[in-house]
Parts: C-alpha cells; sequence; structure tokens
C-alpha cells in the first residue's frame, strides 16, 4: 500500500511523537507522527511526508500531503478504519504493540472484500504469479471501482468470487502464498 492510505489513519487529537501500528493484506505498517508548525510531520516505512488536516465534514478527510489535496472518505469499525484512496480501498486494522506476536489466522494471505459490493472483474487465474500492486480483482461499491491488489509477489492460490457475484464487507476474495521479493 502506498504511503497516502496510513497517513490519513489518524486525524483529531494527534500529539507530539504518536506512533500508531497498523495491520493491512498480512503486512504490519508503522506510522509516526509529529507535530511541527502549522502541520505534522508523518513517517510510513521510512518515508517523511508533511501534512496539513483541512477541516471537512464527518466521514471525509482532506489532507494536504507533501503540497498535493487529497479527499479521502473513511469509517471506523471497532479496532479497523475503512479508507478509499485514488480507486483503492483499504482496511487498516489497529495493532495492540503488547499482543503484536506473530499469530497467523487462517486467511493471513486472504485478500478481503473491503466494503459489501459486486465483483466486475477477476484479473487473474489460480496458479499465476502476481507483484506486488498488480490489481487482482475490481469490486464495485457506493458507485466506486476498488482494485484488490497483491500486497507482494506471490502466487494465487484460490479464487473465492466470480465477476458478478456480491460479496460482504470482511468475505475472502482471493488467497495467495507469498513467493517474495527481490526488488526490496
Amino acid at each position: 500500500m502506498g504511503s497516502r492510505g496510513f497517513l490519513s489513519a489518524r486525524q483529531p487529537g494527534v500529539n507530539q511523537g504518536m506512533e500508531h501500528r497498523f495491520r493491512w493484506q498480512g503486512k504490519a505498517y508503522c506510522v509516526s507522527l509529529v507535530r511541527a508548525p502549522e502541520s505534522m510531520r508523518a513517517q510510513v516505512d521510512g518515508r517523511e511526508h508533511r501534512l496539513r488536516r483541512i477541516p471537512a465534514q464527518e466521514g471525509s478527510l482532506i489532507l494536504e500531503i507533501d503540497g498535493k489535496l487529497h479527499r479521502i472518505p473513511f469509517a471506523r469499525d471497532s479496532d479497523c478504519l475503512h479508507l478509499a484512496q485514488g480507486g483503492v480501498a483499504y482496511r487498516l486494522k489497529s495493532v495492540d504493540p503488547l499482543r503484536a506476536t506473530r499469530t497467523l489466522h487462517h486467511h493471513e494471505h486472504g485478500l478481503e472484500a473491503p466494503m459489501p459490493g459486486q465483483v466486475r472483474l477477476v484479473a487473474v487465474e489460480v496458479g499465476e504469479a502476481v507483484q506486488r500492486g498488480q490489481t487482482l480483482l475490481v469490486v464495485e461499491a457506493m458507485k466506486m471501482e476498488i482494485r484488490i491488489t497483491a500486497p507482494e509477489p506471490s502466487r494465487v492460490v484460490k479464487i473465492h468470487c466470480l465477476a458478478g457475484d456480491q460479496v460482504e464487507r470482511g468475505q475472502v476474495l482471493v488467497e495467495l502464498d507469498s513467493i517474495g521479493d527481490n526488488n526490496q
């Protein structure tokens, strides 16, 4: 996931030197936020960005990130934050650092539907090798097309849906098996 989705993960009440941990598609991310004069500095996986929050209506966040404006719809759901940015939906799960031991769930490598919608495109086949960021499926939800992309180089193990299927939030759409990343 690009940095933009995580930069918008926290909003009101950001304190000096706050650190937040999230899990997205099986990978843990750390976001550090530090107040700066009239803005904030955010560090996401070693990359620093300047951001400024602009007041917006409930359920929407407007951020100026490195001088560029982004309108980001969001919703909270228990320990998850749902964001939409650039046609991609993100479901960020908060990680408790005291309980961050590597416990794998049966669908740790399964990519889930971020919200209810209809599968518009299945762009891969079982057994296919995919690269990080490659589109696997496209789900239409709330008149947005949401690309479900590979979080890392992987092999498609199982596809749980077909084009035209209605899916529910949290439903596993595709299962992947990591094959490592030679480019990082």
